[in-house]
C-alpha cells in the first residue's frame, strides 16, 4: 500500500497533469484504463 506521503505526491502529480493538459476527470480515467490494458496485454 502507498503511504500517505506517496498518495499526496501522486495526487499532486495528477493535479499538475490535469492543470497542464486541461484534461477532464473522465479523460483521465480513460487514460488510466488504457495504461492498465497495455500493461496487462504486455504481461501476457
Amino acid at each position: 500500500m502507498a503511504t500517505d506521503g506517496e498518495k499526496t505526491y501522486i495526487g499532486n502529480q495528477i493535479d499538475l497533469l490535469i492543470e497542464q493538459y486541461k484534461i477532464t476527470n473522465n479523460e483521465f480515467v480513460e487514460i488510466i484504463d488504457n495504461i492498465k490494458i497495455d500493461r496487462d496485454w504486455n504481461n501476457g
